[in-house]
């Protein structure tokens, strides 16, 4: 009967554990490139970078996204929507690095 009422009070002590943990969907990298990208593209890899600035800043990144830009194709400033924390930050980030 011990074993069945420890049982029983682990099983709730999950489930309350459970309900508290904020459920976070997979992180998402977005990749932009005004050069070679196409706005009807997913952004969501190289091959499919997104070309306008006007994408990027309709994101509303979440803690753990990164925006990667396309090296030496980003030209001016961009206001981006985020909701990231201390503990599960936003990278916005370049990629390509341009060869010296």
């Amino acid at each position: 009967m011990r074993i069945i009422k420890n049982f029983s009070l682990a099983v709730w002590v999950l489930f309350a554990i459970g309900c508290c943990v904020k459920q976070v969907g997979p992180d998402t990298n977005y990749h932009l490139d005004t050069k070679e990208g196409n706005n009807s593209n997913t952004g969501l890899s190289k091959k499919q970078a997104w070309k306008s600035q006007n994408k990027a800043n309709a994101l509303q990144l979440k803690a753990g996204d990164s925006l990667l830009l396309r090296c030496g194709t980003v030209k001016r400033k961009s206001e981006i929507n985020t909701h990231g924390n201390a503990d599960c930050r936003i990278v916005v980030d370049a990629y390509e690095h341009l060869r010296l």
